[in-house]
């Protein structure tokens, strides 16, 4: 089954989305950029995609999304 790998990342100008090695925005905020993710995501599972979507939260990675289900936040 193909695989979405959706990725988050807060750069200088704001918040930006990695997917299939291009990059789109700067978005003005995270939640802003993760709305957009999700509908990319969303679509992506819909074609029969697996989806997943990672933010980085300036130290490492953390799933939020996977194959239509929000996921729990981890306790640090």
């Amino acid at each position: 089954m193909p695989r979405a790998l959706i990725y988050i990342v807060q750069r200088d100008t704001g918040w930006v989305i990695k997917l299939n090695g291009k990059e789109f925005g700067p978005s003005p905020s995270s939640d802003f950029a993760a709305d957009a993710a999700m509908r990319a995501a969303a679509r992506a599972h819909e074609r029969g995609c697996s989806a997943h979507i990672m933010v980085h939260d300036g130290q490492q990675f953390r799933s939020v999304w996977m194959d239509g289900e929000m996921l729990p936040v981890q306790a640090a």
